[in-house]
Parts: C-alpha cells; structure tokens; sequence
C-alpha cells in the first residue's frame, strides 16, 4: 500500500534514521539465507525497535520456512511497539503456527490491540481443530474483548474445515444481545454453510437490537440464494431508517439474486481470468461519486500492465459502490469492492510490475502495492499533492484526473489514515465484511455509484 510508513518506530532523529536503514539492508540479506530465521529471531528478541521490525519483516519473507522462530514472533505480539506487533502477527499467518505456539496465542487474544487480535486470530484459524478446545473456554469467560477474539478466530476457523461454523450459528440464536452480536460479527468472516439454519436466522432479522440485525443480514448475504424465505423480512428492513442496515439487507437481498438495487453479478467479478483484455492506447473513465463528478484519462503507455488492469476493472463494474476508504491529505485510496465474495476473488490476483515513467503528481492515478514485487492487485490511489517521493518506492502511475480534482480534493477525510496508522477502516474488515462494515463503522465515507468507460481511442 502507499503512503506513511511507520515513522515513529525509533524517533526521528538522524541515529534511528540510520539505524533502520542498516537494518533494512541488513535484515533483507539474511531474509535470503538458509540460516537467516535464527539471526532474525535473535534480532526480533534483543534489537532496537527498527531492527526488531525488520526482522519481523524478514521472517514474514522467510514463511515456512522460518518455523524455528515461531517462538520469538509469538513473543513478540507483547511487544511494546505496536508496528511490531503488527508485523510479528504478519509473519505467524505466513508462516503457518504449531500447537506449541498456541497457548502463547490464545494468551494474546484478549490484551492485544484490535489489528494484532484478528492476526492472531488467523494465525490460529490456521492451525484448525486443534485451536477449538482453547477458544472454546475463552468464551465461558467474562471479557467480553477476549469473547470478541475467540469469535473472530471460530469464524475464521470456519473457512478451513473446523467445528466452529455450527458453534457460531447456535450462539447467533443466544437470547444474550451481545452474543449474539457477536457470533453474528463472526460468522460474516465464515464460509459457507447448511441452509438449515436460515428459519433461525431469519428471526434474528426482527431481534431488538440493531447489531444483531445487522449481522443476521450479513449472514443471510453468505448463504445466497438458498435463503429465499429470507426475503420478505430483508425487504421490511431495506425500508427502515437506519443506513447500515438498509444497506445490509440490499447487500443481502442482491446475494439471493433477487434485486436489492443491483442484479446478478457479472460473472467476471468473481473470476479474475475472465476479465483480462488489452486496454486501448488513452481511454477515459468517468466516476460519479457521492461527493461530485470525476474523470480520469488513462495513457497506456504510461504502464501497460496498470492500465489493461483498470480497464478490466471499469468495464465489469468492479468499482460500483466501492468506497473511498482512505482518504488523507496526500491522496484519496479505494478498490476494494463493496462485495467480499469479490475481494476475496480478486485478492490474488497480482500484475506484473510496469517500470516508471512519469511522476507521482498531483491528480495522478497509481496501483497500491506492498513492498514485495508484482504485488498490485485492485486498490488504487489518486495523489491529492504532490507525491514525487512515492517515485523510488515502485508506485507507477497509468493516468491522471482531467476532470473534476476539486471533487477529489472536497472526499470525505475525516477518519484520517486507515489502521494502524490512524482512526479509518481496516482493511482486512472491509475485504471479509463488505459494504456493510463500512456503513456502521464508517458512514460519512464517500463513495463510488458507478465507474463508466466514456471514451476509449
């Protein structure tokens, strides 16, 4: 992704300065040698707070491979620092988490910062069944965050096989409101499962309290089509008066395929490879947001492989209903569809990097990536100043804003950055949450009605 990397992780003075940057070239050498997860480690348990973020980064570059220090990353979700935390988290997902590291984990769930929490808790849904036991018994407990982490770890256990999905249908039908808002958060993050369940859920559509309604919608969206009698019920609450749950019940009404404002998805949103075609030399997208009217002009000789990817994306209505999740002053950030059926079908699907040509000015149009090659996916970002620094960090622009940048610059920046860096939406919630998380947590987000191509030479 673009933008602030983590500044205060050793001051600003020009020794920490140094510092990271010796560890940056240090720690990447050794992320490339056979014995570099046990230097990594050390580094991890005894360095700076530079160093010991690099060797979190290390390992995480390492994955499997670097399973002699599951020990010391589990340490490391204590840390003090928070982007080490962070990063140690990173690395335990990557690198796939044994039983021995599972108390330690379990440990964690509670104390930890939210970001951390739902790292660990897919840290654990990895290692499967065995994780359950444990889980289980921090739900007899009373602290209603270590409550909210096992749930979240159950619900993602769900998607590997493991008894969690049946465990979080019952708890959905708790006469406990915060139960049940809960397991109802929880099950949003699961796959699929029995449509036997749906009468249940259904009654929890006219439950008092707004957040179980809400994750009850959320959890019919999941099941699709097979939840028809749903229907009735989600279009009473398409009707009401609170935002997220109007937009929670339309979400759920379109999954069934009966309308809810938007019709089956096109087959592409789900199937990267049926949306892969050469963009035209200079085409044009004209973007109607809820805050204004925006055009961008593509050059495709700027980035070829950036362009033939926005063009597929335009074309198959990828960027319909998709918010402006990050919106700082530097540049407004969106891409990630309103639909986590789709988010999770695009996620890996990576482009090569193209080689830069023009500057990351103001009004330009990038690809967000992370520091690892062919990286870009389907987030971009519009500078909203001057960014020329982003140049040497890889982020290529494909085009700019012809039309419209005082609508850019007018989006909604009152979140500030996105977690950890700042108080906006998180990622990884918006990928397995949907539109829905973004219109409770986050309503006053613009966002996108629809991207149409409107001229293409």
């Amino acid at each position: 992704m673009p933008g602030p990397v983590p500044r205060n992780l050793g001051g600003r003075s020009r020794y920490h300065a140094k510092v990271r940057r010796t560890a940056l070239l240090l720690l990447s050498a050794l992320a490339h040698a056979d014995d570099g997860a046990a230097e990594l480690a050390s580094r991890l348990r005894d360095g700076e707070p530079p160093q010991r973020y690099e060797a979190a980064r290390g390992l995480r570059k390492l994955g499997p491979a670097a399973k002699g220090a599951l020990g010391a990353l589990a340490d490391a979700l204590k840390d003090e620092n928070a982007f080490v935390r962070l990063e140690a988290g990173r690395a335990l997902v990557e690198i796939g988490i044994t039983t021995e590291e599972l108390p330690a984990l379990v440990e964690r769930l509670g104390p930890a910062d939210p970001d951390t929490t739902l790292l660990v808790a897919e840290a654990l849904a990895g290692l499967g069944a065995p994780a359950m036991p444990p889980l289980r018994k921090l739900l007899e407990g009373k602290d209603d965050r270590a409550r909210r982490a096992a749930l979240t770890a159950i619900g993602l256990l769900g998607r590997h096989g493991a008894p969690g999905t049946p465990l979080l249908l019952d708890l959905l039908k708790s006469e406990d409101a915060a139960t049940a808002k809960l397991a109802g958060e929880a099950l949003r993050r699961c796959g699929p499962w029995a449509e036997e369940y749906v009468p249940e859920i259904v009654d929890r559509l006219r439950f008092a309290d707004e957040g179980v309604r809400w994750a009850a919608a959320g959890v019919l969206a999941r099941i699709g089509p097979a939840a028809k009698e749903a229907i009735p019920a989600l279009r009473e609450m398409r009707s009401e008066g609170n935002e997220a749950l109007r937009a929670a019940a339309a979400e759920a009404l379109a999954r069934i395929e009966i309308g809810g404002g938007r019709g089956a998805l096109n087959p592409a949103l789900l199937d990267p490879n049926l949306a892969n075609g050469e963009a035209p030399e200079r085409f044009r997208v004209r973007f109607e947001t809820t805050c204004g009217d925006f055009v961008v002009e593509v050059e495709r000789a700027w980035a070829p492989n950036g362009a033939d990817r926005f063009w597929n994306l335009a074309r198959i209505g990828f960027f319909d209903g998709a918010s402006f999740f990050r919106v700082i002053e530097q540049y407004a950030q969106f891409g990630l569809s309103r639909d986590s059926r789709v988010s999770g079908a695009w996620s890996g699907a990576t482009i090569k990097d193209d080689p830069p040509k023009e500057s990351n000015r103001k009004g330009t149009i990038c690809f967000a990536k992370t520091g690892a090659p062919d990286s870009r996916t389907t987030q971009v970002f519009i500078n909203r100043t001057d960014n020329t620094g982003l140049d040497r960090q890889g982020f290529v622009p494909f085009g700019r804003v012809i039309e419209g940048m005082e609508v850019v610059e007018k989006l909604y920046a009152g979140y500030g950055d996105m977690a950890p860096f700042g108080k906006g939406p998180d990622q990884r919630a918006i990928q397995t949450l949907g539109d829905g998380y973004l219109k409770r947590e986050f309503p006053k987000l613009d966002s996108i009605d629809r991207a149409v191509v409107v001229e293409a030479k």
